[in-house]
Formats: C-alpha cells, structure tokens, sequence
C-alpha cells in the first residue's frame, strides 16, 4: 500500500483496495491504522512561485551545541521558512527559506536570523534551479517490453527447398 500512495499520492480507495488485493473498507481501515500510528501522515507541497515566492535560498549554520534547539525554533516561527533541521558536520542547523524577491533573503538574515544568540557561522545559497522537490510524485521507470524468444518453425518431414 505505501509503495502505491508513494507512486501516486491521490490514489483512490478503490484503487489501492484494488492494487492490494484488499476490499475498500480494508484500505480504508489500514491506512487509518498507520495515520493514527504516526507512520503515514499526509502533506500538502505547493510550488512556492504560485505564492508570488520568487526566490529560494538555504542557509546553513553553525550554532552553539547549547543553542541549536532554540535557534531551530526561533527561526521555524518565520513565514518565509519552508523547512529546518538538525544535522551534523561543520554546520548543524539547515533552513529553506522561500522569499517575495531577491532582497528578501538578506531581511530575513537581519531580522530573522541576524539577532539570534549562537550562531557562530552562516552560509547561504540561492537557489537557481529546482529539479526535484522532496514529497514530488515519482513517475514510473519505463520498462522496456520483455522480448519473448521466437519459436523455431516447427520440423517438417522433408527439408524445405526455394522450389518449394
């Protein structure tokens, strides 16, 4: 079922009752199941240039051990934050942002990130180009047709000539 919803997220309960081998009330109780257990939840992805959100940028930094919950929150609390996480390595805090224009992302430095105790190093990346965005659909990978073998023709009596 999960397989399923990942290649298309607006299958149908028929349609996965279908795929599963299932009756529809069983889809429906299981992927009410799994909701309630926290595996599957349900997101919506909106492409932030219908928003009027021109310009992408990611920010990477490096903040105080002591400091990097806080700061996390501090900075997911902003609209123009799309996403924030922890991570390790040089730097152990990473934050999209989606912003109105070109001046925006250094505002949001200023006021969003600028003030905010921690933070020892910053760095920032404008995005030029999206190929592919978490939570996407996944097409299908093309598989070539399976070439059957063909047949020998089956054995004759006598050996075939031009002639005939």
């Amino acid at each position: 079922m999960l397989a399923t919803l990942a290649r298309d997220d607006r299958i149908t309960y028929p349609d996965i009752a279908k795929v599963a081998g299932w009756s529809e009330m069983t889809a429906k109780r299981r992927l009410a199941q799994l909701r309630r257990r926290g595996a599957l939840f349900f997101d919506v992805a909106i492409d932030p240039l219908l928003l009027g959100l021109e310009t992408l940028a990611v920010f990477w930094l490096a903040v105080d051990p002591a400091q990097v919950r806080r700061t996390a929150e501090a900075i997911a609390a902003h609209l123009e934050v799309t996403f924030t996480a922890a991570t390790t390595g040089p730097t152990n805090l990473l934050v999209f942002v989606a912003c109105r224009d070109v001046d925006a992302p250094y505002d949001f430095l200023e006021r969003g990130i600028g003030n905010l105790p921690g933070i020892r190093q910053l760095e920032s990346t404008p995005l030029i180009r999206n190929s592919k965005r978490a939570g996407a659909a996944q097409h299908p990978v093309h598989k070539p047709e399976r070439r059957v073998p063909r047949r020998a023709p089956p054995a004759t009596s006598r050996p075939m000539t031009p002639q005939g």
